[in-house]
This record gives structure tokens, C-alpha cells and sequence, in this order.
């Protein structure tokens, strides 16, 4: 129980870590609210297909529709308050990125990779903010805030793609030393030991959950950096829930000692 605790804790304990359980909440509650809601939509019958349906007052589920959808909502205003600390996090990964030694070809392409994607994270706060503030009224009017939040969702969407070829580097490299290893020892890759393969690469289920995460990510970015995104409420819900359970599944799985 206090080791559970414990990992909690060290999970919540920087902004990245606090938003994953955060998240996780606002998007089940979209998923199942807006789930629910268009299924109680589908039996609400209008003669006038104009006049757009709706769920009468009467509705006995229409009050936990409003309650799911309300909470997603406030969660994620919470989120984006609690992402102003984002910034000093970003600059302090930065510095850790920059005393990294990058001796090989490999290493050095991997430290530029970082360093774009703290770029990135410096173009997304910021403007995040802007846009959050702007559309609080507390900010000089006139100025069209929802482009501030667009630019935001293209700089998450630079992050991913840097991400992708990250990840994809990585285990490319790790595949290319582990033959290397086998070339070295005499063995051929048919006579080679899982255990041995197990060590040096990541399991391909994880790579792929991370790569799956990154591609779910990157729908919903380039859906919020439109002016009218193509997707609905309930397919938001079901993309973010996706990359929320693979966050939560490898932030847990990085607390254990």
C-alpha cells in the first residue's frame, strides 16, 4: 500500500507526471459522456429535421451526461492552469539535454533531436498561455486568441512527429548494435538467445504502444490546429483515452524502483 503511495507521489511529482492522471480523467469522462449523449440523441425523433435534437429535461440520464461532460471540461482547465509551471520544467530539460556528451554520429543526431523538441515545448506553453488568458477576457481585446492556441497544437504536433523518428531511431540503433554484438561473438541470427535479445532491445509491444500513443496524439493536434477540426466530441474522447493508458501504463512503470 505505501509503496503504491509512494510511486504516486514520485508520479505527480513534476508537471508531466501531475498531468497523466489528469488527462486519463478529462478524456473518459468526454468518451463516456459524449457515448452517452449521442445514444440518447439517436432516440429523440424530430419531425423538423432542421431543428436540431435534443435530450428532454425529463431524461432521467440527462443529468449524468451534463456531470460527465461538465467534469471533462473542468479538468481541463485544471490541466492547462497547472501547465504554466510547464515552462521552467521545459528550460531545466533543456540544460540537462545541452551537459548530455554526444561522442558518435548516432548520439549527436539523438541531442538534436532533444533539443527541437524542447524547442517545441518553448513554442507550446507560451502561447498555450496566451490563448488561455486571452479567452478569460484578461488580455487586450481585438486580437483573434484562438490563433495563439492553433500555434500551440502545431508546435504539440512538431513534438510528436520529433518523437516518432525518436523512438524509431532508437530502436533501429538498438537492433543495428545488437546484430553488430551477434556478428562479434560468432553466432548467427538464427542460433540467438531471446534473453540476450531482451536486454539489448525494447520489447516490440512497448515500442509499438509508444508509437500508437505518438499517432493518437498527433490526430488530435492536427484536429485542434484547424479552424473547425473534422472529429467529434466522442472520437476525441476515444483517441485521448488511447495515448492516456499508454502515458499511464510506462509514467507508472518509470516509478518503480
Amino acid at each position: 500500500m505505501y509503496e503504491h503511495l509512494e510511486r504516486y507521489i514520485s508520479l505527480v511529482s513534476s508537471v508531466t507526471g501531475a498531468d497523466v492522471p489528469l488527462r486519463f480523467t478529462q478524456f473518459a469522462t468526454l468518451f463516456v459522456g459524449s457515448l452517452m449523449r449521442n445514444q440518447l440523441l439517436s432516440t429523440q425523433h424530430s419531425f423538423d429535421p432542421t431543428v436540431p435534437r435534443s435530450i428532454p429535461d425529463s431524461h432521467p440520464q440527462k443529468q449524468a451526461v451534463q456531470s460527465l461532460l461538465s467534469l471533462s471540461s473542468a479538468v481541463s482547465t485544471a490541466r492547462v492552469v497547472y501547465r504554466f509551471a510547464g515552462i521552467p520544467e521545459t528550460i531545466a530539460w533543456l540544460r540537462s539535454v545541452e551537459t548530455m556528451r554526444a561522442h558518435t554520429a548516432h548520439q549527436r543526431m539523438s541531442k538534436l533531436l532533444l533539443r527541437l523538441q524542447c524547442f517545441t515545448m518553448l513554442i507550446y506553453y507560451p502561447t498555450e498561455h496566451v490563448w488561455f488568458l486571452g479567452s478569460l477576457g484578461l488580455l487586450p481585446s481585438g486580437v483573434d486568441y484562438d490563433l495563439f492556441s492553433r500555434i500551440s497544437c502545431m508546435a504539440w504536433a512538431a513534438y510528436l512527429l520529433l518523437d516518432l523518428w525518436t523512438l524509431y531511431r532508437s530502436r533501429r540503433h538498438q537492433i543495428s548494435l545488437y546484430r553488430a554484438k551477434l556478428k562479434k561473438d560468432g553466432e548467427s541470427q538464427s542460433e540467438r538467445q531471446p534473453e540476450a535479445e531482451s536486454t539489448s532491445i525494447d520489447p516490440l509491444p512497448e515500442y509499438l504502444a509508444q508509437q500508437v500513443r505518438n499517432v493518437c496524439d498527433l490526430i488530435l493536434a492536427s484536429h485542434w490546429s484547424l479552424v473547425t477540426g473534422p472529429l467529434t466530441d466522442t472520437t476525441v474522447g476515444a483517441l485521448g483515452l488511447c495515448a492516456s493508458l499508454v502515458t499511464l501504463y510506462f509514467k507508472w512503470k518509470s516509478t518503480a524502483v
